[in-house]
């Protein structure tokens, strides 16, 4: 079952999040997250538009969850979002992750979103590959920008217009740009 979330899924929301940035599959930061205030607001914006979706299994234990928030490069821009999609450990490669995304795509396009951003660690293959098979493309790939887990790696903006855009100027998803890698 997929269900919108409530503060009392933090705790578990943030127990699937630890898993992904302990596992190195990927946040996009380094930080191991504790339940409280802090988490819950950077998800829980008291707007309609910005919504979380949990995935629950038959006895409503969480197997994952995913986020449309506010566009971290554009906050203040109400036609775009960004979306976040964390699978439980066990449960990942299985198709869940692409249901959640599916389920944000569907609720951001009723919501007048024009534009879906996702925004990947490079060697999150699993989670571009998702991402791509619901209709993202990648626009961006910044080589080794960021530091995690002691080592440089690359950032993925992938990006998703929506159908019913207001904005025909904004109908093509921009030209993926490429930043070479400085030589050594």
């Amino acid at each position: 079952m997929i269900r919108i979330a409530t503060i009392h899924d933090v705790d578990a929301m943030v127990d699937v999040y630890n898993q992904a940035v302990t596992d190195e599959v990927y946040a996009n930061c380094d930080d191991v997250q504790q339940p409280g205030p802090a988490f819950a607001d950077a998800y829980f914006f008291g707007s309609e538009r910005y919504i979380v979706l949990v995935k629950l299994d038959e006895e409503g234990v969480m197997l994952g969850w995913g986020a449309l928030k506010k566009f971290s490069a554009r906050p203040y821009d109400p036609a775009i979002a960004e979306v976040a999609v964390y699978i439980e450990r066990a449960r990942r490669s299985r198709g869940l992750g692409i249901r959640l995304l599916q389920q944000l795509i569907v609720h951001a396009t009723g919501a007048g979103f024009d534009s879906l951003m996702a925004v990947i660690v490079g060697k999150n293959v699993q989670s571009i590959r998702g991402s791509a098979l619901c209709g993202f493309t990648e626009v961006v790939r910044l080589p080794s920008i960021a530091r995690l887990y002691g080592g440089a790696v690359d950032m993925v903006w992938m990006q998703k217009m929506l159908a019913h855009t207001s904005r025909p100027d904004r109908q093509e998803p921009i030209h993926p740009i490429h930043i070479p890698r400085k030589s050594q």
